[in-house]
């Protein structure tokens, strides 16, 4: 804004009161621009989700003099700043992303859903990403489980907590990928990572065979040979 004139030059000037002006102008030159105040306005990125956390709560609860009290939520102490959020319903709920990703699993691919879940854990940081998980994991296992039957050749195999813990391995890769970010840093369970090996195709096309069925076989050769 530009000052115009007042003081002695013009007393009717709407800065003007008791015959100074309230901005104190005129001011005498300075070579450097100097105010009485240097204000700054501190931001948290979400990406550092516990600082994003605490950085919340300090401006909504009031008076905290340690970070233990800051943490407590009605006599309980929440784990992480995350946790006492969620208590503190200062997060948005994640009923977007909940019909987004029933949309998806009704039309779309299980690595694609797990694409899109990946997506959403790294970039919203959905309030309740555990919730969103348990209701879509068969979903995003499907394939998974297609897979074990095929190799098996066994149709009845039904989901197992190793068949989740796979299709966990699969998202954290996406997400350390995206953010460089584990599962537990965005809020969800740890994926068992030496369930991979249950999950070896080599291995599995090997497996599934009879063994006595096949002693027999190599015998008759054998005998045959000579």
């Amino acid at each position: 804004m530009i000052h115009g004139l007042c003081g002695s030059l013009n007393n009717n000037s709407l800065c003007m009161s008791d015959g100074k002006c309230t901005k104190r102008y005129p001011r005498d030159l300075r070579a450097r621009t100097i105010t009485d105040a240097l204000d700054r306005l501190y931001t948290v990125d979400p990406n550092n989700a516990e600082c994003f956390y605490l950085r919340l709560l300090l401006i909504n609860v009031r008076g905290p003099t340690c970070f233990q009290e800051l943490k407590t939520v009605n006599g309980h102490v929440c784990a992480t700043f995350r946790e006492t959020c969620q208590k503190l319903n200062l997060l948005e709920n994640d009923a977007h992303w909940d019909i987004s990703l029933a949309d998806a699993s009704d039309t779309a691919q299980p690595q694609q859903i797990r694409t899109l879940f990946s997506i959403i854990l790294t970039t919203y940081f959905p309030a309740n990403p555990k919730d969103l998980w348990e209701k879509y994991k068969d979903y995003m296992s499907e394939d998974i489980l297609h897979r074990m039957r095929r190799i098996n050749a066994n149709p009845n195999i039904q989901f197992t907590s190793n068949i989740y813990s796979e299709a966990l391995i699969l998202i954290e890769d996406v997400c350390l990928t995206i953010a460089n970010k584990s599962l537990t840093e965005l809020g969800m369970i740890a994926p068992n990572r030496y369930i991979n090996d249950i999950f070896d195709r080599d291995m599995q096309q090997e497996t599934p065979f009879d063994v006595n069925e096949l002693q027999t076989f190599v015998l008759i050769l054998c005998r045959n040979l000579y």
